[in-house]
């Protein structure tokens, strides 16, 4: 990170998120190097949790927002009216927006939608999806937090390698990115699950580099 990012990180951190780097963090940390030369100086952006934080009165406030309008902190810091304390509400989908806007009576005029954004792999794609060999390992990856369905993945994928043995899948997956270790603690069964199975291995959590990497060059599928 540069001088600018770790100042501007401060404004933006709070004790939920100060160790995570996930999706919202990096995207974060990505406008504000895209951002430079004191372009932000007087934002004061907000990434989600707002009750965390003090509305700054000097600056132009913007929250931008990644949760749903029914978490119950979210609600309550809404129906208080605390959005009322921001210039901008900034949502990463359309849906998301309207779902806050109808349910507090947001005018859409403070709102705008700045959607979640990736940055492409490069790799070749006519290599990588050469099955002229009917027996080429088919590697599927799941790469998101373990309480976002893996727990449905796992026995649909143990039924698909029960019929088809040139089928993995790979699991990046922990609260580790977060910075939040002790909430694996309940998922530690299905961890081991998946790495006693010979069609699965669980890889925990890894730099984000790293991960495009193998993503790159061994994933064929999103699960």
């Amino acid at each position: 990170m540069t001088e600018t990012t770790d100042k501007v990180l401060k404004t933006w951190q709070n004790d939920l998120n100060k160790n995570a780097m996930s999706g919202s963090e990096m995207m974060m940390v990505g406008l504000e190097q895209r951002l430079t030369n004191g372009q932000l100086d007087d934002f004061q952006i907000i990434l989600s949790r707002p009750w965390l934080h003090t509305p700054d009165s000097s600056k132009l406030r913007i929250l931008w927002c990644h949760d749903l309008p029914e978490e119950k902190d979210m609600q309550d810091f809404m129906i208080a009216g605390g959005w009322r304390e921001y210039h901008r509400l900034v949502f990463v989908s359309t849906w998301q927006a309207q779902r806050f806007i109808e349910r507090y009576n947001i005018p859409w005029e403070r709102t705008n939608v700045l959607r979640n954004a990736i940055e492409p792999l490069e790799f070749d794609f006519d290599k990588k999806w050469d099955f002229s060999d009917p027996d080429k390992e088919i590697r599927f990856v799941y790469h998101t937090t373990p309480h976002r369905g893996l727990n449905l993945l796992v026995p649909v994928f143990e039924h698909l390698a029960s019929e088809h043995k040139n089928i993995h899948l790979d699991v990046f997956s922990s609260f580790k990115i977060y910075g939040w270790p002790d909430s694996d603690e309940q998922f530690k069964p299905m961890f081991d699950h998946i790495q006693e199975h010979e069609n699965m291995t669980y890889r925990g959590n890894v730099p984000n580099g790293d991960l495009r990497t193998y993503l790159a060059d061994h994933a064929h599928v999103f699960a």
